[in-house]
């Protein structure tokens, strides 16, 4: 359910306050599948499929809102269907390989965007320092596509495009008892630098 609220001038000035509340259904399904698993290699597939939702703000007083490029990426949720494969190798499976396609479709919630397609690689290793102790080190690369505005007087769809490289840096240990600690950071770097840490403790 969206709830949205703005101003509306007349051609005399005067100002209008308008509020829409719309409930769009959707749904999401999800799986995640081992191929194949021996000593040495592992295969895992996985797959997510997320419903798209418009929340048909027309008529509701919101005529240009609900017409808009812009309030649509607010207001409403694209279909997003992706797939991805994880392979583990070596003999301990410490050599990790993913790569993921993701589908951004926009046409049923709004027209006036173009749909999008992005991919991302990655490659993980773990160093056993112990047995109950790890480093984990992460590089990967992605490619993600700007849900571009369709141009009406060009004809055509302004392509926006975004590559990105990420590293990061992980520690893992994990005693005989139940416990388990983990510490991570990476940093991501192309058109902006950002980074990331987090700790972990479970049971």
């Amino acid at each position: 359910m969206t709830d949205v609220a703005g101003d509306l001038f007349d051609s005399d000035g005067q100002r209008d306050r308008l509020r829409a509340r719309k409930v769009a259904p959707g749904f999401s399904l999800g799986i995640l599948a081992t191929l194949y698993d021996s000593e040495k290699f592992e295969l895992r597939l996985g797959g997510a499929y997320h419903h798209a939702g418009d929340f048909d703000l027309d008529n509701q007083g919101f005529d240009a809102l609900g017409e808009s490029a812009t309030a649509s990426r607010l207001y409403d949720w694209p279909l997003i269907a992706g797939v991805g494969i994880a392979v583990r190798c070596l003999k301990t499976k410490s050599l990790v390989f993913v790569a993921d396609y993701q589908f951004v479709g926009w046409r049923d919630a709004n027209s006036n965007l173009s749909d999008s397609h992005n991919v991302s690689f990655g490659t993980e290793y773990a160093f056993f320092v112990s047995e109950a102790s790890q480093i984990i080190v992460r590089a990967g690369l992605r490619r993600l596509d700007e849900p571009a505005h369709k141009d009406p007087f060009l004809r055509g769809v302004v392509d926006d495009h975004l590559v990105s490289g990420t590293l990061g840096l992980g520690l893992v240990y994990q005693p005989s008892s139940p416990a388990f600690y983990a510490a991570d950071g990476a940093v991501e770097f192309g058109e902006n630098f950002q980074y990331a840490v987090s700790l972990t403790l479970g049971f």
